[in-house]
């Protein structure tokens, strides 16, 4: 299966577009870092470095539902 990454500003459409592909083609969404984790107390560049990580654990995420879809 095709992995897809959608990204962009806010309300442009992303979550909606991300809906109808499920729908259309049985795929799985992998939710928003916001959506999965609890936003920690970070400021600087400890706020990016986390954030890059969580990016990483929800690429893990599709990799893994990608493994168990045709």
């Amino acid at each position: 299966m095709t992995i897809i990454c959608l990204g962009g500003a806010s309300s442009v459409g992303k979550s909606t577009t991300c809906q109808q592909f499920a729908t259309q083609y049985d795929a799985f969404i992998v939710p928003e870092t916001g959506f999965l984790f609890e936003a920690p107390q970070l400021e600087g560049k400890e706020l990016m470095m986390w954030l890059l990580e969580r990016q990483i654990d929800r690429w893990h995420i599709a990799y893994e539902k990608n493994q168990q879809h045709e």
